[in-house]
C-alpha cells in the first residue's frame, strides 16, 4: 500500500514512488486486523453474504462476501468469494524509513494518501480497505519500536 500510495506524491515531475520503495519497510512480520483491541479472525462457518443485501450497520464483524464479475479476457461470469471485515476495524504498524530519502512529511502523506487512494488487502481496485489515518507518530529511538 505504502509503495502504491507513493506515485500520488509529487516529487519535481515525477513522484517519489522509486524513493520510498527503495527505502521502506515494516517492522512487523504480520499486521492483525483489530475491532476494539481484539483480533479479526474467519470463523469456522464465516456467513456468506451476497454483495448489497446487507446494511453496513448490521453486518459481523467478519463474513464472507459474494459477488459475481466478469472475466475481461474470456467474457465469462464467474462467483468471487472475499473476506470481509465491517466498518469499524483497524490495524496498526510501525514502518522505518531513511528520512534523509524521504521526509517525515512526505511519509505522513503517503500513509494518509495510501488509506484515501489505494487501501489494503484484496479489492484494492475495487474501493475494499480504504482507511483514515487517526494517529501518525515518528519515534527516533528504534528500540522503542520493535
Amino acid at each position: 500500500m505504502v509503495r502504491d500510495a507513493a506515485r500520488n506524491v509529487k516529487k519535481g515531475r515525477g513522484s517519489i514512488q522509486k524513493d520510498v520503495a527503495s527505502t521502506v519497510q515494516c517492522v512487523e512480520d504480520q499486521v492483525w486486523v483489530t475491532r476494539d483491541g481484539d483480533r479479526l479472525v474467519v470463523p469456522e462457518e464465516p456467513e456468506v453474504i451476497e454483495l448489497g443485501t446487507w446494511p453496513s450497520d448490521e453486518l459481523p464483524p467478519v463474513y464472507v462476501e459474494v459477488c459475481g464479475v466478469r472475466n475481461p479476457s474470456t467474457r465469462a461470469r464467474n462467483v468471487r468469494y472475499r473476506v470481509a471485515c465491517s466498518p469499524g476495524w483497524q490495524i496498526e504498524f510501525s514502518i522505518i524509513w531513511d528520512a534523509a530519502v524521504v521526509s517525515r512529511y512526505e511519509m505522513e502523506q503517503v500513509v494518509s494518501l495510501g488509506g484515501t487512494l489505494t487501501g489494503i488487502a484484496d479489492g484494492r481496485t475495487a474501493g475494499y480497505g480504504r482507511f483514515k489515518l487517526v494517529d501518525w507518530q515518528v519515534c527516533d529511538d528504534l528500540s522503542s519500536v520493535a
